[in-house]
């Protein structure tokens, strides 16, 4: 029993918080597994949002071929957005390929990866994850469902995402992402020693989710940090950092000495750094347009939710989630169409412009050329006067030109520009032109580092640590190389240091 291959997957892992905590000796095993095996930095495909990593690894391609890219899809003609995740990747996971077929896979909680229905094995999906699709547990063969609920009950945690916890309800969040982490663990080792499996690959995402809703809570100089709630109750990032180290110590010891164990995060975790909540209405300001009732109205909606008992809101939450967007689009759609620009999501924590453009959009306004380079010119230069109010630093790290982007295969409408936010929570926006802003609270005190790393010990690991950087495309070609097997479709190349008799270049 146990398993050839282990991937032990965490997702938006910080690789500071992991170097500083093997230090302090309160992550025994990965500072083990580092100390024995083989170390290297992960990187990630050039920025599109943090939802494209796992989909690099599991299809072994870039985003230019399985085509997740942007939350969002625009459409010109009407000036709606919506929401976009496909079904089905454009690329298959590697598993599924016909070589593979002799092989037994386990597949648990892989990010965004739709269930394979006859893969040699098995798969569960969305059982305590931070990214719902269809917000209700799906596996392979169907019937693994009700035995994984049977054992193991239904998710503690629920969605991550609330706004305005309290100090009560950030300590029960605290608790339930452990009670998880436990659940999973002994979900893990179960179907571990249940079969005899080539391949088992399992992602935790409890560090996704505390990540964004307690950076503030671990990191004293964040602007929301609350040194009372703080000394109460400790840093809950750090709780579920060990948890999940005692978790892969557990893990681990239902594998023979002979598996090949590959640790990875495909990215990390810091503290927020953006104004999305209010980048529209900055863009209002400097076309001279009345910013309206849309920020008073959002305004006033949190406020009857910060009013509402804990247990309304939780109820509410699903229906807060599926509604927001479309919330959002009725208060902002009426005058995109009379703008020149506007604001559009993309990528997180970044905020994305699109300009009325002649030719493109259905009621274009800005001619290309000249006129277009003009308006963007005067646009840029307000931005990156934007400082904070608090301490006078700019507001705006850096503004990327859709032309300076490679988008190869995404067929939506991307934004022109991308800004690129430099400032934790700022109090208030200040501009020379446009006066004081109040942003809207955020509810996500950390966001997305686009860095991760992986560890991996094993009979043919060569320990050390690694002089460049490892793509998560290279990933699949490694494992089948373990596994005697070749990838179809690749982008990516395997891993020296841990292929059956490879050496590094």
């Amino acid at each position: 029993m146990g398993a050839k291959v282990l991937v032990f997957g965490v997702d938006a892992m910080e690789l500071s918080l992991v170097d500083a905590w093997i230090d302090d000796g309160s992550l025994p095993n990965l500072a083990s597994l580092r100390e024995q095996g083989l170390f290297g930095v992960v990187r990630n495909p050039p920025r599109r949002f943090s939802g494209a990593s796992w989909p690099n690894f599991y299809t072994a391609v870039g985003p230019h071929r399985h085509g997740q890219y942007l939350r969002t899809r625009f459409n010109p003609e009407d000036y709606r957005y919506h929401g976009y995740r496909p079904d089905h990747d454009r690329m298959p996971a590697f598993w599924t390929d016909a070589a593979w077929r002799e092989k037994r896979i386990a597949v648990i909680n892989m990010p965004y990866a739709p269930v394979h229905e006859g893969l040699n094995g098995m798969q569960v999906t969305e059982w305590g994850v931070h990214d719902y699709h269809h917000r209700t547990i799906r596996t392979w063969p169907a019937s693994l469902a009700d035995d994984v609920l049977s054992k193991y009950g239904g998710d503690p945690v629920g969605l991550c995402e609330i706004d305005d916890r309290t100090p009560a309800e950030f300590q029960a969040f605290r608790e339930n992402l452990l009670k998880r982490v436990r659940a999973k663990r002994d979900m893990l080792c179960h179907y571990l020693r249940s079969d005899h499996w080539d391949l088992f690959v399992s992602v935790m995402d409890e560090t996704h989710c505390v990540g964004h809703q307690t950076w503030h809570l671990h990191d004293p100089s964040h602007p929301r940090h609350d040194s009372d709630i703080a000394a109460a109750m400790g840093d809950p990032m750090k709780d579920v950092y060990r948890e999940i180290d005692a978790a892969f110590g557990a893990i681990r010891d239902c594998v023979d000495e002979d598996c090949t164990i590959l640790f990875v995060s495909t990215h990390g975790m810091g503290p927020t750094s953006d104004g999305n909540l209010v980048f529209d209405d900055i863009l209002r300001r400097i076309e001279g347009i009345d910013v309206g009732g849309g920020p008073q109205a959002i305004s006033a909606i949190k406020r009857v939710q910060a009013a509402m008992p804990a247990w309304l809101r939780d109820l509410l939450q699903p229906i807060k989630e599926r509604i927001s967007l479309k919330v959002t689009e009725e208060l902002r759609k009426g005058d995109r169409a009379k703008r020149r620009y506007f604001s559009i999501p993309t990528q997180d924590p970044a905020a994305g412009v699109r300009f009325n453009l002649a030719g493109r959009e259905n009621h274009g306004l800005v001619e290309p050329g000249e006129q277009y380079d003009a308006v963007v010119e005067h646009l840029s230069r307000e931005l990156h006067a934007l400082t904070d109010g608090r301490t006078g630093k700019p507001l705006v790290e850096r503004i990327i030109r859709q032309e300076d982007l490679d988008l190869t295969g995404y067929d939506g409408n991307p934004p022109d520009l991308i800004v690129q936010w430099a400032v934790m929570d700022p109090p208030w926006i200040q501009s020379p032109t446009l006066g004081r802003i109040d942003p809207i609270y955020n509810n996500r005190a950390g966001d997305h580092r686009m860095l991760g790393f992986m560890m991996a010990a094993g009979p043919t690991v060569r320990p050390g640590q690694l002089d460049h950087t490892v793509a998560l495309e290279d990933f699949a070609s490694t494992i089948a190389g373990l596994l005697g097997l070749d990838v179809a479709e690749t982008d990516g190349a395997p891993i020296q240091s841990i292929s059956p008799g490879g050496r590094e270049n």
